[in-house]
């Protein structure tokens, strides 16, 4: 594609785009307004204690004394970078984007170089698991359990594709285990907080944008219900689960089919993860990971439930 012809592609895109906003102000304020509400009731509760734990937790040790007494078992099961082990704890307990957060954390301090960021990208786009079981476990399907195997097979997925990798990027970095200096509690709590609300609208401006996008350009897409339920699903994740969970099927297909959009992530959540980033993002192969990971975690679901 010619540098001219893509300018005349883009100008016609958001033209379009303009005209779409004027003559739909109303579906606009909806998706706006529809995005705010799955956004502080649904996920922000989940994500700001997280966010600001994980500030503590870095600044008052626990970060070196994971890497000490998990990085051999780590480093040998995908050869990472042995002071990146934390990286993959506080991810599972945090979620997403918050695994790109703590991989551009290790980058700025020169723990990683950024392929071994890549390679951490690409198994680490853990759900938070406060969000799978209340949201999609307790309030969707009415089962604990239900929220724990979807936890659990999506977390063992990664674990496998991580494995899969394993020889991708490959860290010859053997230093010792780094630690870093310690804040003060009002700094780091300062710093937890500012962070904590800057992710978190990082988040909500990008369900907003994607949401807002997908409702304007929906009247195109000539498909039924639960296909354009899926479709949403893959470009804004947390829409597109609620929009899969009032479809009138079975819950086993639902299951598949959230736990599908989770393990994707959403073209949001990695729009998210790549506005956190200061390298380059190989979004190919982070792409085809999920993709992998789609593929691992359906097979597990369909042993388990």
């Amino acid at each position: 594609m010619t540098y001219k012809l893509k300018n005349v592609i883009t100008f016609i895109f958001f033209l379009t785009l303009i005209y779409l906003i004027i003559y739909n102000s109303k579906i606009v304020t909806y998706s706006v307004i529809s995005s705010a509400n799955i956004f502080f009731y649904k996920l922000f509760p989940s994500l700001i204690p997280f966010f600001i734990l994980s500030e503590f937790l870095i600044n008052y040790d626990f970060t070196y004394n994971i890497n000490i007494i998990i990085s051999r078992i780590l480093t040998f099961l995908f050869k990472i970078n042995p002071n990146s082990s934390y990286i993959i704890i506080l991810s599972l307990f945090s979620g997403l984007p918050s695994n790109a957060k703590f991989i551009n954390d290790a980058y700025k301090d020169k723990v990683i170089n950024s392929d071994e960021a890549n390679k951490l990208l690409a198994f680490t786009f853990f759900p938070n698991p406060l969000f799978i079981i209340n949201t999609i476990g307790t309030i969707i399907f009415n089962s604990f359990q239900i929220g724990i195997k979807i936890l659990l097979s999506i977390y063992l997925s990664n674990f496998i594709l991580g494995f899969i990798i394993r020889n991708k990027y490959i860290s010859k970095d053997s230093n010792k285990i780094i630690k870093k200096q310690k804040l003060q509690f009002s700094e780091t709590l300062k710093k937890s907080i500012i962070n904590a609300f800057s992710s978190s609208m990082i988040i909500l401006g990008s369900i907003v944008v994607f949401t807002t996008l997908y409702n304007l350009f929906l009247p195109i897409f000539p498909f039924n219900n639960l296909t354009n339920s899926i479709i949403l699903s893959f470009i804004e994740m947390t829409s597109g689960i609620n929009t899969l969970a009032s479809l009138n099927i079975t819950n086993n297909l639902k299951i598949i089919l959230i736990s599908a959009s989770i393990c994707f992530t959403g073209l949001c959540v990695l729009s998210q993860a790549k506005s956190m980033l200061e390298f380059k993002i190989n979004t190919k192969f982070i792409i085809m990971c999920r993709i992998i990971v789609i593929v691992i975690n359906v097979i597990i679901l369909n042993l388990i439930i």
